[in-house]
């Protein structure tokens, strides 16, 4: 993270029509990023913006359209493709004990027969389901986020305790 007061609540998938529009992937609950009314924007030659949202709405899928102030157009909108779109942390809504915020797992250690084994790469949002992307002892292993394979996320420690059973891990192969 580039700014210890920010942290990533979407990505600029691309731009979307003519308008300035940009299709983004949110990486929070889509009623907690209705929510933002600003956005920083780290930029591809260096610095940061802050942009005002002028509108947003659903896209296909996960997905929602966004319109930012000052993005007029689909040139400008083409600049910020790939971008991450951060809020202050203290924006965040508060969370329920077991809820967590995907940044929170990103890096995490995994944990699994008492060892460190790997770690969080990534995760897939489909649908209502979360599935985490683990490095685990060079290979990639995706996982649900139920508990039935997650058993603790200890988010001081920046650790996570999986029991992953056999069979899933054959899946990953």
């Amino acid at each position: 993270m580039r700014d210890s007061g920010l942290v990533i609540v979407g990505k600029i998938i691309k731009a979307f029509g003519l308008r300035g529009e940009l299709k983004v992937h949110p990486e929070v609950f889509l009623e907690n990023f209705r929510e933002f009314k600003t956005f920083t924007v780290f930029l591809p030659r260096g610095g940061k913006r802050v942009f005002e949202v002028d509108y947003m709405r659903r896209g296909a899928g996960e997905s929602l359209i966004l319109k930012l102030k000052d993005i007029n157009d689909r040139d400008a909108a083409e600049i910020l493709r790939g971008r991450f779109l951060y809020v202050e942390k203290e924006k965040l809504a508060e969370k329920a004990e077991g809820e967590y915020y995907l940044f929170e797992l990103m890096d995490m250690q995994v944990i699994e027969g008492g060892k460190v084994k790997g770690r969080v790469t990534d995760f897939i949002l489909s649908g209502t389901n979360l599935v985490l992307i683990l490095e685990m002892e060079g290979k990639e292993v995706l996982v649900p986020f139920v508990k039935e394979y997650i058993k603790s996320v200890d988010t001081d420690s920046r650790e996570m305790v999986v029991e992953i059973p056999p069979d899933l891990k054959e899946l990953n192969k």
